[in-house]
């Protein structure tokens, strides 16, 4: 276990994640940007609604604003940008993290061809190795923060305690929505 830890920590493996990270928040900023991530189709706009898949119903959807695109553009050139620096890549990690679950959530949810399923996993989990790498600064900056917690250490560390607890439950709902998603479409073939 520690020699995994030792191996997730390396400042090699940490620098490759980064710019792995930047180079595809770019990427798909860009086409966001220049309008080819989310065009409207013929095809689609001809048929009814109920008669539209969910990745034709997910496009339209998020390419009918444009300014809705624009702002997940946005915020990941800022996540992107934030990964360069070694003192801000911790926010940028933090402020990518819930902007590419969600887009697995949509491609999960809208069946969204599975190429961009594995790109949006696999970015995530180079976050998740970048904020566990960063855990302990996290941390510190956790229990240490006067503005954050004005009580004594002990409570402190039961809220932060109370929050894990949420979030591996939260996880855990995540979990079991998954697999019941992957049940579902199993049983129906």
């Amino acid at each position: 276990m520690n020699r995994l830890i030792r191996l997730l920590s390396n400042n090699k493996l940490d620098l490759t994640l980064r710019l792995f990270v930047i180079v595809n928040m770019y990427r798909y900023a860009h086409a966001k940007i220049v309008g080819t991530q989310f065009p409207y189709s013929d095809i689609s706009m001809s048929k009814k609604v109920n008669e539209l898949s969910g990745f034709d119903l997910a496009w339209i959807f998020f390419g009918h604003s444009y300014a809705y695109t624009y702002c997940i553009a946005v915020l990941q050139i800022i996540g992107a940008l934030l990964l360069v620096f070694n003192r801000t890549k911790l926010i940028g990690a933090l402020l990518l993290f819930p902007v590419l679950f969600n887009i697995i959530m949509v491609d999960v949810f809208y069946k969204i061809p599975h190429g961009a399923l594995a790109v949006a996993i696999t970015l995530l989990l180079c976050l998740i190795i970048l904020i566990f790498n960063s855990r302990n600064v996290l941390i510190n900056l956790i229990l240490d923060s006067k503005e954050l917690f004005q009580k004594p250490l002990v409570i402190r560390r039961e809220i932060i305690n109370i929050g894990i607890i949420a979030l591996l439950y939260e996880g855990l709902w995540i979990l079991q929505m998954f697999i019941n998603l992957v049940l579902n479409n199993t049983l129906q073939r």
